[in-house]
């Protein structure tokens, strides 16, 4: 738990750094969360997955 909130923040101060405005940050976030959601088991169970994304999960 505590490991996702710390990458969850690292991501967001690494965007705020790199972006030039929050509208660009925004529209950034939904590239780099979406992968980050759909492959975490929280949309469906790891075990459901593909063996190509398994390899990487783990």
């Amino acid at each position: 738990m505590h490991s996702y909130l710390f990458v969850g923040i690292s991501l967001g101060i690494m965007l705020a750094t790199i972006c030039r405005s929050q509208q660009q940050v925004l529209l950034t976030s939904f590239f780099i969360n979406l992968p980050i959601v759909r492959t975490s088991g929280a949309v469906s169970p790891i075990e459901a997955m593909p063996p190509f994304f398994k390899f990487y999960l783990y």
